[in-house]
């Protein structure tokens, strides 16, 4: 039985952090000293996520919906926001280690995130292995402030590409809605040694990802790194499947898992390999939207056979195990610059694939609601649409931000690019409340499928733009992620919009929201732009005086 698991994963965790670690720090490469710019900026990040989970769990320890009276969501978001403050401070020498020349020093850097991410979510488990919902989703909420405050603030700040944010924001999130499917799946008693499935095959990949790695020679990867990547990523799939073949027979028997973890690590090696397909054929200009085009229906296929395996909870597990394949693959990439587009498209890849798990969560949850609802279809297709569109103007406002924020100097653009990202957070938080309160669940069911479908949109224009090569503009919307952005949407939508279910506005209130969310956007996006073109034509009045 899986009775205790969560205590041998959050053990695990601990050792996987230490390993990782003790691994990434051996290399006889310089140690790359952290600028007192990025020290700064850390610690204004880290205080600024921990003043933000206090003021929020003050807020979640109340009783009434959407908080639970046990003030599980309050723990859950406790934790979940506090590992991501400390998260902040590790993520600025992880980031150093990133830039190392050698490919173990790169993949355990990922790996110590990666750990970092299930032995949070793990001691979630422990705490409330009895009935982890709401915890869980507490954790998950806590994580991608946690995250957004993290990776906006320095995109914005240095246009830099953090993987490591997005590796601990990803296991996260995999973790905890694992879970939340699975005590929706197993709802019987006899079945509750189970709900510790997803961040057992979590953990259990990271585990083969880390033990391929150090059991391949160095040389392997300094003369091939591609090829030596590649290998790590077969054997790690391979060793995840059959760690799963154990877990299946002996907790069930189930074999669903196995089926489940199979497919998950071969669609996402699958996909490593056509982003990389992509970006190889760039001299040509060729094979871009053809990538698109075979990586979306591949993401499609996996989600509708994980549903059919599994359910929801399918698609949970088969994403888990393919962190094996997905961390050798990212470590590729050596910032700044070298493989930063392959990351970000593969990221992309595994961001859509998440976005559809986070989808079907808000189904799971919000089915007898919806069963009660007259879904109309015009109000479900407006919600898809704003859904599709919402990321891409918050990419377009982070374009202007980023002007903004790289012109300020000192302590003061870092402060601006932490308020501006959490202004965008509080914006993609507010979405479905806003959508459900003037066009109730039909259209957020609609605005949840849209924002899914957002990134793959997303996909098109990356694979297009980075497979036409020399040529494109040095920003571009490839270039901004709004991938974090659309999961904090969906948690929200999944977790706040259950306050207001019984709630049914007048059609005054109705336009006062409508009104005012309208009246918002325009005047946000007159003062960016005013802001930004002061800020161009400042910095190019500064290039003519030098």
């Amino acid at each position: 039985m899986l009775w205790g698991a969560e205590w041998f994963v959050f053990g695990a965790g601990v050792v996987g952090m230490c390993v990782s670690r003790y691994i990434g720090t051996r290399s006889a490469e310089p140690e790359v000293l952290v600028s007192s710019v990025e020290s700064r900026s850390s610690v204004l990040a880290a205080v600024l996520t921990a003043v933000l989970t206090l003021l929020l769990w003050g807020v979640a320890m109340r009783t009434a919906p959407p908080f639970s009276q046990g003030q599980d969501l309050a723990f859950g978001f406790l934790i979940g926001g506090f590992t991501g403050a400390l998260m902040y401070l590790a993520a600025t020498r992880l980031r150093t280690r990133r830039t190392s020349g050698y490919f173990k020093v790169r993949c355990c850097a990922l790996l110590e995130s990666g750990f970092a991410g299930v032995s949070a979510s793990s001691l979630v488990m422990v705490l409330f292995r009895t009935h982890p919902t709401d915890a869980m989703m507490g954790f998950a909420i806590g994580a991608i402030m946690a995250s957004v405050l993290m990776f906006y603030s320095l995109l914005l700040r240095t246009e830099a590409f953090d993987a490591s944010v997005l590796v601990w924001c990803f296991v996260c999130l995999i973790t905890s809605s694992g879970t939340v499917l699975c005590a929706n799946h197993f709802d019987s008693v006899n079945q509750r040694f189970l709900w510790s499935l997803p961040i057992l095959t979590t953990a259990s990949a990271l585990v083969a990802a880390l033990a391929t790695v150090l059991a391949l020679p160095r040389s392997l990867f300094d003369s091939n790194p591609g090829k030596g990547a590649g290998l790590a990523a077969l054997l790690g799939g391979i060793l995840t499947v059959v760690l799963s073949a154990v877990y299946a027979w002996r907790f069930g028997p189930k074999w669903e898992l196995l089926e489940a973890t199979a497919l998950g690590a071969a669609v996402i090696g699958v996909c490593a390999w056509l982003a990389a397909s992509a970006l190889r054929s760039a001299e040509e200009k060729t094979a871009g939207l053809d990538v698109a085009t075979f990586g979306v229906l591949l993401i499609l296929g996996f989600v509708v056979a994980e549903f059919k395996l599994w359910s929801g909870l399918g698609i949970a597990i088969g994403l888990a195990s393919a962190l094996s394949v997905a961390v050798p693959v990212i470590a590729l990439s050596r910032p700044p610059g070298s493989g930063e587009e392959f990351v970000r498209i593969y990221e992309s890849f595994l961001g859509t694939a998440l976005a559809f798990t986070l989808f079907r969560v808000f189904l799971a949850l919000y089915q007898p609601a919806a069963d009660k609802t007259d879904l109309h279809v015009h109000y479900s297709f407006v919600g898809a649409i704003l859904g599709a569109i919402f990321p891409f103007a918050l990419v377009s406002s982070m374009d202007r931000l980023g002007l903004i924020s790289t012109f300020r100097k000192g302590a003061v653009g870092d402060l601006c690019a932490l308020a501006v990202s959490a202004f965008l957070g509080f914006l993609a938080a507010a979405a479905p409340v806003v959508i459900y309160l003037v066009w109730q669940l039909k259209a957020v069911v609609g605005f949840m499928c849209g924002l899914s479908a957002s990134l793959v949109f997303l996909l098109f224009v990356q694979l297009f733009e980075y497979s036409t090569g020399t040529g494109r503009p040095a920003r571009s919307l490839a270039d901004y992620s709004p991938i974090p952005m659309v999961l904090a949407a969906q948690l929200a939508g999944i977790q706040f919009v259950k306050s207001f279910i019984k709630f049914s506005p007048s059609r005054l209130i109705q336009f006062a929201v409508l009104g005012s969310a309208v009246l918002l956007g325009l005047v946000w996006f007159a003062v960016t732009s005013a802001a930004a073109r002061r800020a161009v034509r400042q910095k190019e009045g500064d290039n003519a005086n030098s």
